[in-house]
C-alpha cells in the first residue's frame, strides 16, 4: 500500500530532522537513544502539524461556505455575469478542498483496512466463537448419526476438510494459531462423541505407519496453501536446447545443453 506525502509535509519533516540533530547530536549520546528520541519528537511534531493543517482547512471551508451563501444571495438580487463568475470561482475552490479532504479519508481507511482489516475479522470470529462455512452446524448434524471412531475420522476427511481446505486456500493474510486450535478442539470433540479423548489430537494427525490415523491437520493445509507460490518463484527451468546459430559456410547447428551436474 503506497502512502503519498505532500511536498510541504516532506519539507516540514526534513526541517524538523535537521533542527533536532543540530541540537541533540552529541558524541556522548548513543545512536540508538538518539534514534528513539528523534522518533518520539517527530511523532509529536507530525501530530501538531496535521492538527494545525486540519484546523486551517476546516476554517477555509467554513469561510468559503459563507462566501457562497453571500454570493448566492447577491446573485438572486443581481443576476449578472460577474456575480455568477465569482460564485463559480468560489465553488471551485471549495470543491478542491473537499476533494482533497475526502481523498485523505479514503486513503486512511484503505490503510487501516490493509493493516488491521483481516485481523479484525478474525478477532470478531474468535469473540463470537464462530467457525467458517457453518462448520459447527455441519458437525452437529453428523454427530447425531451412529458413526464409529474410524467412521468419524473418514467423515472429517470426506465431508468437512474439503470445505475447510478451500476456505484456507482463499485467505492470504496470516491466521492466528488460536484459530486452528479451536478447529482441532472441534475435531476432537466430534471424533470422541463429546466424551473424554483417549488419544491426543497430535497423535491422530500422524501417519498410520507412525501409529496415527492420518487425520488431516488444518494448520498443515494452511501452510501448504501459503507456500505453494514458492514453487513457481524458486523453479529454475533449464532448456534442453540453446538458441540456434548459423555460421557462414557451415550447416545449421543447434547447441545442446548438458544436464550433468557442474563441477565443484
Amino acid at each position: 500500500l503506497r502512502v503519498k506525502l505532500c511536498p510541504s509535509h516532506c519539507e516540514f519533516i526534513s526541517k524538523e530532522i535537521h533542527e533536532f540533530l543540530s541540537f541533540n547530536k552529541q558524541p556522548d549520546i548513543l545512536p540508538k537513544l538518539l534514534w528513539e528520541s528523534m522518533k518520539a519528537y517527530l511523532r509529536g511534531r507530525c501530530i501538531c502539524y496535521s492538527s494545525q493543517k486540519k484546523k486551517k482547512q476546516n476554517a477555509k471551508i467554513e469561510e468559503l461556505t459563507e462566501q457562497i451563501k453571500g454570493l448566492e444571495e447577491l446573485l438572486r438580487q443581481d443576476p449578472s455575469a460577474a456575480n455568477y463568475r465569482n460564485l463559480i470561482k468560489v465553488k471551485f475552490q471549495l470543491n478542491n478542498l473537499l476533494t482533497e479532504r475526502e481523498s485523505f479519508i479514503i486513503s486512511r481507511v484503505k490503510r487501516i483496512y490493509h493493516e488491521q482489516g483481516e485481523r479484525k475479522v478474525f478477532d470478531q470470529s474468535f469473540k463470537d466463537k464462530k467457525l467458517p462455512l457453518n462448520m459447527q452446524e455441519k458437525i452437529e448434524l453428523w454427530n447425531n448419526l451412529p458413526l464409529s471412531f474410524l467412521g468419524r475420522i473418514e467423515t472429517i476427511k470426506m465431508s468437512i476438510m474439503p470445505k475447510l481446505a478451500y476456505y484456507l486456500s482463499m485467505l492470504p493474510p496470516i491466521i492466528p494459531l488460536q484459530y486452528f486450535k479451536r478447529i482441532n478442539k472441534m475435531f476432537s470433540t466430534f471424533i470422541w462423541a463429546s466424551k473424554q479423548p483417549r488419544i491426543k489430537i497430535d497423535k491422530l494427525f500422524k501417519h498410520h505407519l507412525d501409529g496415527g490415523f492420518n487425520l488431516p491437520n488444518p494448520y498443515w493445509y494452511y501452510l501448504a496453501y501459503q507456500f505453494r507460490h514458492f514453487q513457481d518463484w524458486l523453479r529454475i527451468q533449464i532448456p534442453l536446447f540453446l538458441p540456434v546459430s548459423v555460421d557462414k559456410g557451415s550447416k545449421l547447428t543447434c547447441h545442446t545443453l548438458s544436464r550433468s551436474k557442474p563441477e565443484q
